[in-house]
């Protein structure tokens, strides 16, 4: 996976990171920390993948949206 991130030109950081805050504008900027360390980036794309009560959409200020209908048995 990573090489093709690299073939894509982008970069693969801080795996197992733990973020705190995601500020959307241009660019983004994500808040992290391993540990004690704490660091800032900058991106262009941010892409969070942390599921149903994601912390991700609440910090980019998307709407929680569910289609109740289908979801009945």
């Amino acid at each position: 996976m990573r090489s093709r991130i690299n073939l894509a030109g982008c970069s693969y950081q801080w795996q197992g990171a733990r973020v705190s805050k995601v500020t959307p504008g241009s660019p983004a900027t994500v808040n992290a920390s391993i540990g004690k360390d704490k660091q800032t980036f900058r991106a262009r794309i941010v892409v969070g993948a942390d599921g149903r009560a994601s912390a991700m959409r609440k910090w980019g200020g998307f709407e929680d949206k569910q289609d109740s209908d289908i979801l009945m048995i």
